[in-house]
């Protein structure tokens, strides 16, 4: 990021004004007048430590905190070592400064286990079956069942073309200095709107947004004004001492700090090309991997925004959002030669090939909202977790579900036992007994004993029906997949032809009924009637390229009823959005345990970039 313009004394107003679009909101930048800057120096990024130190000394010059002046010095002292140290000091002092202590552990564990995991033999954990390839290409053949483009930093750009998304997008990001982004990236950011005030939203969803470091963003001179807007509201809230702001802020600082941390990891992993294998258990405890991937989730920050005491259920959350997410990605992490992938550790502990990671997740996404249900109130965890479940098969970065029809057609037409294994177990409705959300550690800890399959039992489930919906055949920027006639035929029925979901007991009719549940499922049995042998191969692969550009719609509606929605009602549309890719077929079993069986090829040596963020 090219800082040098970037004045020590200009005031954060002043940055904002000569950075960000000409449509910005006057009143957001009065209020920063007089900010200064102390994100972005002329000797480039400080860190967000530091940023947090500055903070706290103007609170106690203006003699508006107890925090003794030692701290803060000892702070700078261990920031010297690393900026993570340095949150691991102020901890000492965190519940003064309205900021989770359990937090900063996570963080401190997830620095501590990226700097020594141990990288694992991937033929032990890869068990590969004759007839099933994927070639990851820049240039993929949109018709070939083994060929797969790479992630996208952007998800796609048909989003540009629709006037419901950019409206959103306007109001919010694009009218504080981000350059254009996809609802893959603004639909999390969001997240924290659910449970801000609304006089915070607008500061909340700007500093959240730091986590984007996950994506590169800030390497990107189009999102500067963004950065530079969210860290001077950092400077505004940063020194009062004890306010769900100073909390929220610093969690901002602290996400930035991670992923500043691990990107450099990460990028040296994918040059080494080793695999993304990892020893499971035996190298790192099941406590220990929660704590790492609630540290690593980059959407920590509204989790600060709420009461102390509710971080510990908040965990849950951010962890089977993870969780959930690695099951679509696997694919896509062992071509970055990714440690941290949740699938990867259940292989090592010997139970993936049970989809035991997918029965997990189900029944954490089941119990977080069993959890809203109950007394109607909605904590950042639940939000995260079951929002993040809705968000991971539609966000077009992932490529769901060409790979779902791709995948699903080559397993049908395997003789192998393990694709038989595969394909019966994505239809059978699974959790796991003995589960307790409110023991996300000691409950993955027994999903990842070897026998844990034996925990596996049926979901009690109720059955629903969606409504119809023909809006998937006129998308803005979008046409429909060009099919031969037959195939045409097959498309269109399976667009109008409603089925049935399972999902658990209680949904209301306006949840069920709801837009975005339509899109969801209209998109799901396309791809499924795509997955059938009626389909030829070409059409097949050209229904699933649709759908994946088509899904950002769901996304999109989503995205529209959360400003709308009272917070659990929204996390339950979310949920029966997430319902729809698990029944009839669980969509995320049959990805990762593709993943984990398929002979992986690339078509160029940076057919993934120097991480995992090629805009494509």
């Amino acid at each position: 990021m090219n800082t040098t313009s970037c004045k020590k004394n200009v005031s954060a107003a002043t940055i904002i004004k000569n950075n960000i679009h000409t449509d910005v909101r006057l009143p957001l930048i009065e209020t920063l007048i007089g900010a200064e800057m102390n994100f972005f120096r002329q000797k480039g990024n400080t860190s967000g430590i530091e940023s947090a130190c500055i903070a706290l000394e103007l609170a106690l010059a203006n003699e508006a905190s107890t925090v003794n002046k030692n701290v803060i010095d000892r702070v700078r002292r261990d920031s010297e070592r690393s900026s993570i140290a340095g949150w691991d000091a102020l901890s000492s002092v965190a519940p003064i400064i309205h900021l989770p202590p359990r937090m900063i552990k996570d963080v401190v564990v997830c620095q501590d286990v990226y700097e020594r995991i141990r990288q694992g033999v991937e033929n032990d954990v890869i068990r590969r079956v004759n007839g099933l390839e994927m070639l990851i290409t820049r240039d993929p053949s949109p018709d070939s069942l083994h060929e797969i483009g790479p992630k996208t930093s952007t998800g796609g750009r048909v989003w540009m073309h629709n006037s419901e998304y950019m409206d959103i997008y306007r109001r919010g990001w694009g009218n504080i200095g981000f350059g254009p982004m996809g609802p893959l990236i603004t639909y999390g950011i969001l997240f924290g709107s659910v449970i801000a005030s609304p006089k915070d939203v607008v500061d909340v969803d700007s500093v959240n947004l730091l986590g984007s470091v996950d994506y590169d963003l800030d390497r990107d001179e189009g999102h500067h004004g963004g950065f530079l807007y969210a860290m001077a509201v950092a400077d505004k809230y940063g020194k009062e001492i004890g306010t769900k702001m100073q909390g929220t802020i610093f969690a901002a600082l602290i996400n930035y700090d991670i992923q500043v941390f691990v990107r450099p990891i990460q990028e040296r992993w994918v040059e080494g090309n080793g695999g993304a294998s990892n020893l499971g258990p035996a190298d790192v405890s099941p406590e220990d991997w929660v704590a790492l991937t609630v540290g690593d989730c980059a959407i920590l920050c509204p989790a600060a925004y709420q009461d102390n005491s509710l971080y510990e259920s908040t965990r849950a959350g951010l962890f089977v959002g993870t969780v959930v997410s690695n099951s679509h990605d696997f694919l896509f992490d062992r071509a970055c030669s990714n440690r941290m992938s949740a699938v990867m550790y259940a292989s090592a502990a010997g139970v993936a090939q049970y989809s035991v990671h997918c029965a997990f997740s189900t029944s954490t996404i089941d119990a977080l909202v069993q959890r809203v249900g109950r007394d109607g109130t909605v904590i950042y965890g639940d939000v995260a977790g079951v929002a993040t479940a809705a968000w991971a098969p539609f966000n077009t970065r992932y490529r769901s579900w060409q790979r779902l029809v791709k995948y699903t057609r080559l397993l049908s037409r395997s003789s192998s036992p393990e694709a038989t294994r595969l394909l019966a177990a994505s239809r059978r409705d699974v959790v796991l007994s003995g589960f307790d959300v409110n023991d996300i550690s000691g409950s993955w800890a027994r999903a990842m004993t070897v026998g844990a399959e034996d925990l596996l039992r049926d979901r009690i489930t109720s059955s629903y029906k969606p409504s119809a919906t023909t809006e998937l055949l006129d998308i803005p920027g979008m046409v429909p997949p060009e099919l031969c006639s037959p195939c045409t035929m097959l498309f269109k029925k399976a667009i109008t032809n409603v089925d049935n979901f399972s999902a658990i007991d209680g949904l209301s009719d306006d949840v069920v009924s709801s837009r975005a549940v339509a899109l969801a499922a209209g998109i799901r049995r396309v791809c499924l009637a795509a997955c059938d042998r009626e389909f030829c191969d070409v059409c097949a692969c050209r229904v699933g390229f649709w759908a994946d550009y088509a899904s950002y719609m769901v996304l999109t509606s989503l995205m529209t009823t959360a400003y709308k929605l009272p917070p659990a009602e929204w996390v339950k549309e979310c949920y029966a959005v997430w319902a729809v890719t698990v029944s009839p077929v669980s969509i995320m079993t049959i990805l990762s345990g593709f993943d984990l069986m398929c002979e992986l090829k690339l078509g160029e040596d940076d057919a993934m970039g120097i991480r995992d963020v090629i805009d494509f």
